[in-house]
């Protein structure tokens, strides 16, 4: 029901909209939970980096600024950015479908008003 002939259809689609808001809110779930783990992960890749680093004899600050440009670091925060990105797309579509049951909510209203309004 995308897009109602008259106001009074509006109020027709209440379960469709909160099983897609319960299923948008899932996914936004876990890609905010993969964001999480990938955040608290960070510290973790950078010191497997900077382990061996240290074993040779590198300077504590000479095997950060090495671990902080390596691959494995950068391809880390590449995917931090990605699941970031997905978990604000989600958060976003969350939003988007709690704003539309607001303004739901409101045409309902009005269309009890105006049905008032005929009898």
């Amino acid at each position: 029901m995308n897009n109602p002939k008259s106001i009074f259809e509006l109020s027709r689609d209440s379960n469709g909209r909160i099983q897609q808001f319960i299923d948008v809110g899932k996914a936004w779930a876990m890609q905010d939970h993969k964001r999480r783990l990938l955040d608290d992960l960070k510290k973790v890749v950078k010191s497997e980096v900077q382990a061996p680093l240290l074993k040779e004899g590198k300077s504590l600050g000479a095997s950060e600024v090495i671990a902080y440009a390596s691959k494995e670091y950068k391809q880390h925060l590449k995917s931090l950015g990605e699941a970031t990105l997905a978990a604000n797309e989600r958060q976003i579509e969350l939003k988007a479908l709690e704003m539309k049951e607001i303004s739901q909510n409101s045409m309902n209203k009005l269309a009890s008003k105006e049905r008032g309004m005929y009898k």
